[in-house]
Protein backbone atom coordinates (compact mmCIF):
# COMPACT_ATOMS: atom_id res chain seq x y z
CA UNK A 1 0.00 0.00 0.00
CA UNK A 2 1.60 3.26 -0.84
CA UNK A 3 -0.16 6.61 0.55
CA UNK A 4 0.48 10.05 1.09
CA UNK A 5 -0.25 10.12 5.07
CA UNK A 6 -1.79 12.94 5.23
CA UNK A 7 -5.67 11.95 7.93
CA UNK A 8 -8.30 12.41 4.79
CA UNK A 9 -10.23 10.52 2.19
CA UNK A 10 -8.52 7.12 0.81
CA UNK A 11 -5.30 7.86 3.09
CA UNK A 12 -7.31 7.76 6.22
CA UNK A 13 -9.01 4.68 5.17
CA UNK A 14 -5.80 3.15 4.41
CA UNK A 15 -4.52 4.14 8.26
CA UNK A 16 -8.14 2.30 9.62
CA UNK A 17 -7.53 -0.85 7.63
CA UNK A 18 -3.55 -0.66 8.92
CA UNK A 19 -4.77 -0.07 12.88
CA UNK A 20 -7.61 -3.27 12.73
CA UNK A 21 -5.51 -5.54 11.08
CA UNK A 22 -6.63 -8.64 12.49
CA UNK A 23 -3.11 -10.36 12.26
CA UNK A 24 0.07 -8.59 13.55
CA UNK A 25 2.23 -11.74 12.60
CA UNK A 26 1.77 -10.65 8.97
CA UNK A 27 1.63 -6.54 9.16
CA UNK A 28 0.39 -5.18 5.86
CA UNK A 29 3.39 -3.44 3.90
CA UNK A 30 3.14 0.45 3.63
CA UNK A 31 4.70 2.97 2.55
CA UNK A 32 3.91 6.89 3.48
CA UNK A 33 4.86 9.88 1.17
CA UNK A 34 4.53 12.63 3.18
CA UNK A 35 4.00 16.47 1.60
CA UNK A 36 7.79 17.75 2.05
CA UNK A 37 6.74 20.87 3.74
CA UNK A 38 4.46 18.55 6.54
CA UNK A 39 7.40 16.49 7.09
CA UNK A 40 8.88 18.05 11.09
CA UNK A 41 12.50 19.08 10.48
CA UNK A 42 12.17 19.13 6.66
CA UNK A 43 14.89 22.08 6.78
CA UNK A 44 17.51 19.95 8.42
CA UNK A 45 17.40 17.47 5.25
CA UNK A 46 17.61 19.72 2.69
CA UNK A 47 21.35 19.78 1.34
CA UNK A 48 22.07 21.00 -2.33
CA UNK A 49 25.39 19.70 -4.31
CA UNK A 50 26.48 17.14 -1.95
CA UNK A 51 25.22 13.02 -1.26
CA UNK A 52 23.60 12.26 1.73
CA UNK A 53 23.34 9.03 4.01
CA UNK A 54 20.26 9.35 5.56
CA UNK A 55 19.99 6.44 8.75
CA UNK A 56 16.84 4.31 8.95
CA UNK A 57 14.82 5.46 11.66
CA UNK A 58 15.16 2.94 14.99
CA UNK A 59 12.07 1.03 15.68
CA UNK A 60 11.30 -0.61 19.02
CA UNK A 61 8.45 -3.01 17.46
CA UNK A 62 9.48 -6.29 15.96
Amino acid sequence: IITGGMNTGIMKLVGEIVQINPDRSRPIPLIGIGTWGCVSGFKDLEVEGANVNYAKARSDRK
